[in-house]
Formats: structure tokens, sequence, C-alpha cells
């Protein structure tokens, strides 16, 4: 919603073409025409100025919830000085709104991240009981044109016991002591410097419990095939809190050609 409804409903149904219609806000693919909801300002419906624009869920009943919580994804990547994002919750109908905070966050605003789809989850626990719960998340462009904020999965229910999101991965190590490291070594130096695979995932404990048994697994392919499955532990991770894990496999490519990791969570306890 725009905050003076002229020009209609500033969410719309996107994927990542329609979204970059104004070639000024590049949303990452996922899968496959991935639909999502989004607001760009510099796109329909207006191609204007988006001060403080909203997404709202109908009512829901929180009565029986033991421990309510919401699982979404986002993507909000401030572009060209875009502002900020948060969410706010009414219990009285929508007459009154209040900002909630995620989880070992400061201020209740969402973080930027240029390029990545975040998962965020933030608990409810304090409106269980409650009859009439609503949500909102709310995005200012902050008088900057060309920007846009992105929704999708909005998930509500009770935190599940044990959970695990793989948010990122990549095909280097984030961990090395000098910027850049790793970084180009399969696409800038001759085939016979080239090192063994290394590769860095980021966690995200989505549950509710500690997770201690947790663990990675980075697969490199050749194209569609496997080369390997290596394991790395996950040292132990509370409730809502993130890791970034790097490994180094002990695969070389041999050959040139197109090579991928993929990156996956386990936990023994989802066995």
């Amino acid at each position: 919603m725009l905050t003076d409804g002229t020009f209609g409903p500033a969410f719309r149904v996107h994927n990542a073409t329609t979204a970059n219609a104004g070639s000024y806000w590049p949303v990452p693919e996922v899968g496959v025409n991935n639909r999502f909801a989004g607001a760009n300002d510099d796109a329909s419906p207006c191609d204007c100025l988006m001060d403080e624009v909203y997404l709202q869920t109908p009512p829901m009943d929180f009565s029986t919830a033991s421990n309510p919580s919401v699982t979404f994804n986002i993507y909000h990547d401030g572009n060209f000085g875009g502002g900020d994002a948060r969410m706010e919750v009414s219990t009285d109908g929508g007459f009154s709104w209040m900002m909630v905070n995620y989880p070992n966050d400061t201020d209740g605003l969402f973080t930027i991240s240029e390029g990545f789809w975040q998962t965020l989850v933030i608990t409810l626990f304090e409106f269980g009981g409650q009859a009439d719960v609503r949500l909102r998340f709310v995005w200012s462009d902050a008088g900057s044109w060309a920007s846009g904020f992105a929704v999708d999965n909005v998930v509500v229910g009770d935190l599940e016991p044990i959970s695990l999101t793989v948010e990122r991965a990549t095909a280097a190590n984030w961990m090395a002591p000098n910027f850049g490291e790793n970084y180009w070594e399969y696409t800038q130096i001759p085939l016979t410097q080239v090192a063994p695979v290394k590769a860095t995932g980021v966690v995200y404990n989505s549950g509710l419990n500690t997770l201690n048994n947790a663990s990675l697994n980075f697969e490199v392919l050749s194209g569609t095939t496997s080369q390997g499955i290596w394991s790395s532990p996950i040292p132990s991770l509370n409730s809502l809190t993130r890791d970034t894990i790097s490994y180094t496999t002990t695969y070389t490519p041999s050959t040139t050609g197109l090579y991928s990791v993929k990156v996956s969570g386990r936990d023994e306890h989802c066995r």
C-alpha cells in the first residue's frame, strides 16, 4: 500500500525479470521463475517516491500458540541509498502498530545484504494468547530513487524445535586473512597452479533448540558429475544465530571446464 493510496498497492507479484523492469533493481533469481512480493519505486505502479509502504497479513489467531514466530525471506540491498525496512505488529485490529525486533539485533531494522536473499526469523512469543495478531512489512525508499524491497516465503507458526538453514554458499574461502584470496584462483591462474577446491557456507539456526550435532556437506561437481562430498562439523550453534564455515576439499581440478560447489546442512536429530 502507498501512503496516499493514489496509485494502488505498491507491492506487486514479481519475478526477477519484472522486478528489474527499470534496470535498477536486480533481484536474484531463485530456482526458475520464482515469484515474490516486491515494491519497486522505479516501476509500476507509479515510478515515484515510496516514503513508507507496507505489506500486511490478515488477522491471525494466536490463542493456542506456544512459541509463535514468523519465518520469511527478504531481498533488501539498500540500492541507490534505499531506506530502512522493518516489521510491525498489531493486536488491536490494526488500530495501532509497534515495531518488533528480530533476535540478536539492536534496533529492529532489517540488515542490508547486497546480492543475496536473507532468511529471517522473528519470534512472537510475547503475543501468544492473542486472538487477533496482524503483521506488516514496512519499507521506505528514504527519498532515494531506484530502489526496492521484496518479501517471500512467509510462514507463521510455532517455532520448529530443530531447523538448520544454509543462507549462502560460494566456491571460495571467506575466512582467508587477505581480502580477495581464493576468489579468482580458478579463473586467473594456469591450470598447473590450481589448488584444492575451497568452499564457504553461512548457516543459520532457524529453530528453537541449540544445534550440537550439525554439519555442512560440500559437494564438488564438474558439470553435473559429482567429484565427491566432504563434511565439516558445525560448532554448537545457539537458537537464531549464524556461523560461517569454510572448508578445503581434497579435490583439485585437473582439466578446464565448469565446476560448481553444492553446500547443504544436516543435523543428526533430523535423520
